[in-house]
């Protein structure tokens, strides 16, 4: 159990609800999904479907499974990859108060799942899956002022808290000083669409296809074969907010030369840059020690994401474009 609050929720539960609501479905296996995820439980449902419900009790869970619909019909117009396609709401049942979701199963793994020797193939897929998002009209939206996506000294109380409980996990001495830098940063670029969540968990890959005779290497020493962005997950964070907030998976995923390639590819200012390092910082410190017997895996990436931040200082400088 990652959470305090978190609710009981097995196959023979979700069972329940399909075969009351949607008996269309009532004849399809229900097997739990092995997952890293925070803030939803996956089942399959048969081999083309996939049930979301939260994991916490929330006020306002109608308004959330809404908004991520919303979102996925949404992305479904622009993205260059695969991204979750609705399928159906449910509402909460004698074993489940709150409503829930169905959606077509995406095939792959995810790239915390996988061992990826270079990540340049996935870092050109990331980046024009982001250009993608950025491009979306706003009309007129701008950030609501919850959560990541604003403000970066905003998050001043998480990240000292999350420094005092991490001494024994991370180098918090080399730490403190660099979130100093990273909180005063400045806006370089108007607000836009934003994924707001590119984690790894979120993120669908697989071995890259290639035409007879082309090189199928993303060029590492040992010639493996080179890997591809196949589809990107959990949608319900998009929003309009500070675009630098789908930076992080230079961090949070990238080796270098893929976080090079990544930014190269989005041409982004070094301030913006920046910026994204100090999302990516907001994001993994306090899953580091919160997750740290509960989510291992996210306890792991947060570890890999400072530790990229830390390395990611010593970078050599990079042409940069101003927007």
């Amino acid at each position: 159990m990652m959470h305090a609050d978190q609710l009981p929720l097995t196959a023979d539960i979700v069972a329940h609800l399909v075969e009351e609501q949607f008996p269309q479905f009532a004849d399809l296996p229900v097997r739990a999904v092995p997952s890293a995820g925070t803030v939803n439980a996956l089942f399959r449902l048969g081999e083309e479907l996939v049930v979301r419900l939260r994991l916490q009790p929330s006020e306002d869970a109608a308004d959330l499974v809404q908004q991520e619909a919303q979102a996925a019909r949404r992305l479904l117009d622009v993205s260059p990859v695969p991204t979750p396609v609705p399928v159906a709401v449910g509402q909460p049942g004698p074993d489940y108060p709150m409503p829930w979701q169905i959606y077509q199963w995406l095939p792959g793994s995810t790239a915390d799942t996988v061992a990826v020797t270079g990540w340049r193939g996935i870092a050109g897929g990331l980046a024009a899956f982001v250009q993608a998002v950025w491009a979306m009209p706003t009309n007129g939206k701008i950030f609501d002022g919850e959560g990541r996506g604003g403000e970066i000294a905003s998050h001043d109380r998480s990240v000292t808290e999350s420094l005092a409980r991490s001494r024994h996990l991370v180098d918090v001495d080399t730490l403190a000083p660099l979130w100093q830098r990273l909180r005063v940063l400045p806006r370089t670029r108007a607000d836009t669409w934003a994924h707001n969540d590119l984690m790894p968990g979120n993120l669908l890959v697989a071995p890259r296809a290639t035409a007879p005779g082309e090189d199928d290497t993303d060029g590492t020493p040992d010639g493996r074969r080179g890997w591809a962005l196949s589809g990107v997950l959990d949608v319900g964070t998009l929003a309009v907010a500070d675009p630098a907030m789908d930076l992080q998976p230079a961090w949070n995923c990238l080796d270098r030369p893929g976080r090079e390639l990544f930014r190269t590819q989005l041409a982004v200012d070094d301030v913006t840059w920046e910026r994204g390092k100090a999302w990516a910082f907001i994001q993994a410190l306090p899953c580091l020690w919160y997750y740290e017997e509960t989510n291992p895996v996210m306890s792991r990436t947060a570890q890999h994401t400072l530790a990229a931040i830390l390395d990611a200082e010593h970078d050599p400088p990079l042409r940069s474009s101003q927007h």
